[in-house]
Parts: structure tokens; C-alpha cells; sequence
């Protein structure tokens, strides 16, 4: 080995002593962090970022003041009558007067903005007034707050970007707090939506979604993509897509009487205008609608992948929302069904994200300043007086008679149109780029954790297997034993010699997980000495056998993509198997003891020389028992990248790292001493592994604190520089 490099932060500490299970394994266990408390660190970095502040300030500012008649002539109008009239049929009101743009939007849009709008049951005002208007935008402000803490979500590492991109962007601040659209509701609703599927909670999801079809038809769009996706993930999505429709028909159902209903929401303009660009094919002849044909590609596109991680998923909805904008006529609104994953494509890619965000920003208000700037200035007339947008229209008239010509309308369009479909393929090419990081597999990525008896080798297969809940099979090595306890056999041999195990038979089975196969398999129940009935094990996407012999058979190491070997100081070791046989297994401490050494020479023949074969050896170098503290080391095959690790976890506070490279280029040690907490490590696990919500819950609500959480990072990472390595002809064969 060369010289070490360290990289401290605080005094080293040391690491807490696993416990080895019985040889029974945990079930997963899903744990939610739904609730507000899993949020925190979104809401300190708001509380303490005066971005968001001014932001908040300036929106609350616009909401009160600033309205165009889409706001003051219809929507606030529209809500107050509902109200104020005892919830009658509002849309018959608003048709009766020739206003049947005054509400085109779903009755759950409705439901949701009415709560704000209760006053008016006990008091009259104008609700074309700044307090109309302020109570208009109340909803619409917190689906504002709501898109902006999920995207912190997402974008964990980037939460900070995603304040300055998502929460000040120009084209929300116009479109909801300046002209007065409501289309934030149901970009909200579609973001928690995806939240909830990425949470797998998919009737959770398809009931949010069912409300959100309800609140406007342009989600249909989305349908296509969040069906495909959960498709691909192996997750219910016909019970999705049944569910989602089922309240979409359940929340329209008692309007639908309504024939003003219907002409205003269902046979609105707005919604022709999907139609409105066409392609004919001569006189007479077919047409070729621009933007069902391009939605039409893009499913079919999406639907061909065999595997879609979360970002393509997210960058593809958003490339749709873009282009579908860009090819039927330019409505203010419609641009923000894409502005949050923009947003998220602008924090997460800061180079050329950052830079098309911006030009689609600028782009967006040029052209509605231009292309009709009676509306664009209209938005001050609640609060400089009712002719201060004709007057400022005159002034143009007579002084910038270029900006108010058809040919500076098409230019500012042109370059609009430009932007947006720059945005849109990049956002396409990110997301595939990002798609290919981890490779598809038809075949179950195996894992082996080895290690002599009481060595914590099932303790740590254990938490690996409960942070991939439920795509992984854990399989104990111990269910191999050829004799039940007591067996006359086990005086003649002892459980480490490979005579006293099935190798074959155990190779059998996992050959046939690996290809995807179910299998069969008797339990060891270490608390009664008893094999039970075979019980049957199914294939999932990992596979993770722990036991005394997993790479004793060179047949059997070929099988495995991780080969991962405990090898903790001999004398915690021995500490650690007194105590677990002593409490566990019924042994006084000098039955355990003169087992062990009975057992050391075929420890030294038949264990201990596995140890060469693993890609990663798992040393705890110190005994102690504080929760957070760190006391490991581990050596790591030179292709899983163990410098990377090094330069993560420098970046901890409250740590001691140690970097010994191997002058042979094959192997390096990385030593560990400190306090680490599961909050300080799921920090780390994103900046140390690419697209970990592919890999696990990227929550990581199963993370431990000091060295078990850090020896699941580290297995993590290495599983991750396998997949990434999945081009490598070894790893698909």
C-alpha cells in the first residue's frame, strides 16, 4: 500500500458494534415521510433565504394589486357569485350575460378556490377589488409554495437553485400574479401527484390525479406518460389509471346536467386551439394536426424505453409541455404547465439549464408585452386607475410604432418558438443522457456478503436489504447446513467446512434467481436448531445471499457482481459472537468461546481465504457504542472508485478520513473515524451516487447513524459503479 492522505474535520471517534441477526432477516419496511416533519430541511432553507422572502413579498404584493380582466372581469367575479349566490348554478349566471370564457375549468378547480372566496357568504364587496383579487390568488400561492418545497425534494442538493429558478421565475410571476391565470392549481396537483408515484404510492397518486383531471383537461397529456411509467416500474398501473378516471367522472358527474356547464368547460375555445395549427395536404385533402401528432410521437417515443428512470420520466413530461406550447397559438397560462420541471432542468443542469430558462423567460414577456400589450399593461388598472393601459397603448401608437406591428409580434414570436424548442430538446437529450447512467438488466444484480461466524455479516446484509425494501431477496447461507443441530455429523465437522454445507445446491439457486427464476428453499431457524419447510423465494431485480461460503466455489463467485467480505478485528469479533450466542442462542460464554476455538483452524482453511475474492472487505477497527460514531475501514477493489468516496466523505463535518492507495492499482483502503449522523449521510448519498432514486429511496428513510450507515453507503456506491459499469461483458453475462 503507498502513503495515506487525511482529510479531518473534528477528533475521531468510534464506531458502534453491529450485532449479527439469528440468521432471521427483517422484513422491509416502508417508512412515509409525508408528513410536514420530512420537509425541514426545505423549509430552513426558505426560512433563512431572503430570495425566497422578497419573492413571497413580491407575489403577495401582486396578488393585491395587479389583475388583468381575465382576473377582475371573470374569475373573481365568477367565484364571488358562486358564493354570494348560495352555490347556484354559477355558469348559467356568467352564459345568461355572454361571458363564456368567464370559468373554463373543472369543478374540482372550483371546490379548491371557493374555501378563500367563504367571506362573501356573509359580507358584499367588489370582487373585481384588490381584496377579490387577493383572495383569488390565496389558493393559487400556496400550490406556488407547494411546487417549490417538492422540487426542493427532488433536487436535494441543488434545493438552493431551485429557489432562485423555480420561485422567482418570471413566467409564473406574470401568468398567476400579474394576468391572473389559474393553471398553478393543477401544475400543483400534477407535481404532487408524481410525488406520490415516486413514493410509490400509486392509488394515493391516481386519486390526487383524478382531482387534478378535474380541475383542467390539459393533464390529459400527462395520463400517457405516468401510465408508461409506472409500467416500467413494475407498479399497478391499470388500478391507476382506473382510479384516476373514476374521481375525474365522480367530480364532473353532477355538473354535466348543466348544459351552460358543459358549453363553458367542455366546448370552451381554449380547447380547440389544440387544433388550431394544421398542415393540409392539398385541395381537398387531409390535414395533419401539428400538436396531436407531436404528443402522438412523443408517447410512442416514451413508450419504447425499456427502462425510465425518474428524470427522464420528469424531463420528458416537461420537453411535451414545452413543444405542445410552442405549436398551438401562445396562451399566458399555458406556459406554466411546464415552468416547474424547466425549473428543476435549470437547478439540476446549471450550465446550459440556467441559460435556456433564462432565454425562455425573456422570451415569454417580450412577446405578450408585444403581441398585446392592452393586456399586458391592463394587469396595473386596479391600482393606477382604469385608463392607464389604453393610455400607455397610445403612447406606443405614437412614439414605438414598431413594437405595435404585426412584423415585431412574429419576430418576438419567432424567437419565443426558437427558445422553447431549444428548452425542449435539451430537456429531451438531459433526460436520456440521464436514462443511460445505469444500464437495463434482464438478469438480477447478485450481491454476496461473506465473513466467519459472528463477524456482523448479517447485520449488514440485513440493512442493505431494508434500503432496497422490496426489490431485493435476501438469502441466508446458514438455510444451506446439511445437518440440523445437535446431528451427530457436526462432531465430525464444524459448520465452517464446506463438507457441512449444500455448495451445490446453493449454487443451483442462485444461478436461477440470477436468470429471474423462482426458487424453492428449506429456513435454518436458529432459535429452535430446525430446518423448516421450503418456502419459496422470488426473483426480484436483487438478488443477496449472506453466509459462511459464498465465494468458496470459483462457479459460484462468477455469479455475483458484488462480492462483499466482514472481517472485523479478531478479538471485537469474538466479543460480538459471545454476546450474540450467549443471548440468543442459549451458549454459556465458555461454550461459545471453546466453539471458536475449535473452530479456528478451519476458520484459517476455508473462510478467511474467501477474503481475496471480494471486491469490497469490511473492517470495524474499534468496539464502542455511541450510535453515531465511526470506527471502520474499508478495503475496496480500485474499479469501484474509492477516491470518489474519499472526496465525499471530506466533505463531512465531523469526521477523519483516510485514503491509503494501493501501489499496485487494484486495491485501496479508505479508514473512517468520527460521528456521522443518517441526516449528515443521505447529504452525502446524493452527491456520492448518480440517479439514486433508481437505486433506492432516495429519502433514504432506512439509513442508520455513524459506521452501520456508513458501511450502507458504501456497499451502495459500489452496487452503483457496478451498474454503471454494466457496458463491461461480465456483469450481463
Amino acid at each position: 500500500m503507498g502513503a495515506a492522505h487525511v482529510s479531518k474535520s473534528s477528533q475521531p471517534a468510534a464506531s458502534p458494534a453491529p450485532v449479527e441477526a439469528s440468521g432471521e432477516f427483517e422484513a422491509p419496511k416502508a417508512q412515509a415521510d409525508l408528513d410536514i416533519a420530512a420537509f425541514g430541511s426545505e423549509l430552513r432553507i426558505l426560512r433563512e433565504s431572503r430570495i425566497f422572502w422578497f419573492g413571497l413579498v413580491a407575489k403577495i404584493v401582486a396578488a393585491f394589486c395587479l389583475g388583468s380582466h381575465f382576473a377582475t372581469r371573470w374569475f373573481a367575479p365568477f367565484l364571488y357569485s358562486a358564493v354570494h349566490g348560495g352555490f347556484s348554478n354559477p355558469w348559467a349566471t356568467f352564459m345568461a350575460k355572454g361571458e363564456p370564457l368567464a370559468f373554463p375549468y373543472g369543478p374540482a378547480m372550483l371546490g379548491i378556490l371557493i374555501p378563500a372566496w367563504l367571506p362573501a357568504m356573509f359580507m358584499s364587496f367588489d370582487p373585481s377589488s384588490h381584496l377579490g383579487l387577493l383572495l383569488l390568488r390565496l389558493p393559487l400561492l400556496s400550490a406556488d409554495f407547494v411546487v417549490l418545497v417538492l422540487l426542493m425534494r427532488w433536487l436535494r442538493v441543488y434545493a438552493r437553485d431551485v429557489v432562485v429558478a423555480y420561485w422567482l421565475s418570471p413566467v409564473v410571476f406574470y401568468a398567476t400574479y400579474v394576468h391572473g391565470q389559474l393553471d398553478l392549481i393543477p401544475t400543483a396537483l400534477l407535481c404532487v401527484t408524481i410525488f406520490l408515484l415516486f413514493k410509490r404510492r400509486v392509488l394515493t397518486g391516481a386519486v390526487v390525479f383524478g382531482v387534478a383531471l378535474a380541475t383542467k383537461g390539459h393533464l390529459l397529456v400527462a395520463a400517457p406518460f405516468l401510465v408508461v411509467y409506472l409500467y416500467r416500474q413494475r407498479r399497478s398501473f391499470l388500478s391507476f389509471a382506473g382510479v384516476a378516471l373514476l374521481v375525474a367522472l365522480a367530480l364532473y358527474a353532477p355538473c354535466l346536467s348543466s348544459p351552460d356547464f358543459r358549453s363553458m368547460v367542455l366546448h370552451n375555445a381554449e380547447a380547440r386551439k389544440l387544433w388550431a395549427v394544421f398542415i393540409p395536404y392539398g385541395q381537398p385533402g387531409p390535414a395533419l394536426f401539428v400538436a396531436p401528432a407531436a404528443l402522438l410521437i412523443a408517447v410512442l417515443r416514451f413508450a419504447t424505453y425499456r427502462k425510465v428512470n425518474r428524470e427522464l420520466f420528469l424531463m420528458f413530461i416537461g420537453a411535451v409541455y414545452v413543444v405542445l406550447v410552442a405549436v398551438v397559438p401562445p396562451q399566458p397560462g399555458w406556459f406554466i404547465w411546464s415552468i416547474p420541471l424547466v425549473a428543476y432542468f435549470g437547478a439540476r443542469f446549471s450550465k446550459s439549464g440556467r441559460a435556456a430558462l433564462m432565454m425562455v423567460s425573456a422570451a415569454y414577456v417580450l412577446y405578450f408585452a408585444v403581441s398585446d400589450p392592452l393586456v399586458f399593461f391592463e394587469a396595473a388598472n386596479p391600482t393606477l386607475g382604469p385608463n392607464f393601459a389604453t393610455g400607455v397603448v397610445g403612447y406606443l401608437d405614437t412614439h414605438a410604432e414598431i413594437l405595435r406591428s404585426a412584423h415585431a409580434a412574429s419576430a418576438a414570436w419567432t424567437f419565443l418558438f426558437s427558445t422553447t424548442i431549444i428548452v425542449a430538446f435539451e430537456m429531451y437529450r438531459k433526460g436520456v443522457r440521464s436514462n443511460s447512467v445505469y444500464a437495463f438488466r434482464d438478469q438480477a444484480f447478485m450481491v454476496g456478503v461473506g465473513g466467519d461466524s459472528g463477524a456482523g455479516k448479517h447485520t449488514i446484509g440485513r440493512h442493505l436489504g431494508i434500503l432496497f425494501e422490496s426489490s431485493m431477496t435476501l438469502i441466508n447461507g446458514d438455510d444451506d447446513h446439511r445437518w440440523e443441530r445437535g446431528h451427530a455429523k457436526w462432531r465430525e465437522f464444524t459448520h465452517l467446512d464446506p463438507r457441512g454445507n449444500r455448495l451445490s445446491s446453493q449454487l443451483e439457486g442462485l444461478a436461477d434467481l440470477r436468470r429471474g427464476g423462482n426458487v424453492r428453499k428449506r429456513h435454518y431457524d436458529h432459535d429452535l436448531g430446525k430446518f423448516t419447510e421450503p418456502l419459496l423465494l422470488p426473483a426480484k431485480d436483487y438478488v443477496a445471499i449472506i453466509g459462511l461460503h459464498p465465494f468458496y466455489l470459483s462457479s459460484q463467485r462468477a455469479l455475483f457482481h458484488l462480492r462483499v467480505f466482514v472481517d472485523p478485528k479478531e478479538e471485537i469479533r469474538r466479543a460480538w459472537k459471545v454476546a450474540r450466542d450467549v443471548a440468543k442462542r442459549g451458549y454459556t460464554p465458555e461454550q461459545v468461546l471453546e466453539q471458536m476455538d475449535r473452530r479456528s483452524e478451519d476458520s484459517l482453511k476455508y473462510i478467511q481465504p474467501q477474503k481475496k475474492h471480494a471486491h469490497v472487505i469490511i473492517r470495524q477497527i474499534e468496539d464502542v457504542k455511541s450510535p453515531t460514531a465511526v470506527a471502520v475501514e474499508y478495503e475496496l477493489s480500485n474499479d469501484l472508485d474509492p477516491l470518489a468516496l474519499y472526496d465525499v466523505f471530506a466533505q463531512a463535518e465531523g469526521i477523519e478520513v483516510e485514503w491509503i492507495p494501493d501501489e499496485s492499482l487494484t486495491r485501496d483502503i479508505l479508514r473512517v473515524r468520527g460521528e456521522l449522523t443518517a441526516e449528515q449521510l443521505r447529504d452525502l448519498a446524493i452527491v456520492a451516487i448518480p440517479n439514486l432514486d433508481e437505486l433506492v429511496d432516495e429519502s433514504l428513510p432506512a439509513l442508520k447513524d455513524g459506521g452501520q450507515g456508513v458501511t450502507q453507503l458504501v456497499l451502495l456506491h459500489a452496487i452503483s459503479a457496478r451498474l454503471r459499469g454494466a457496458h463491461n461483458e461480465w456483469l450481463n453475462t
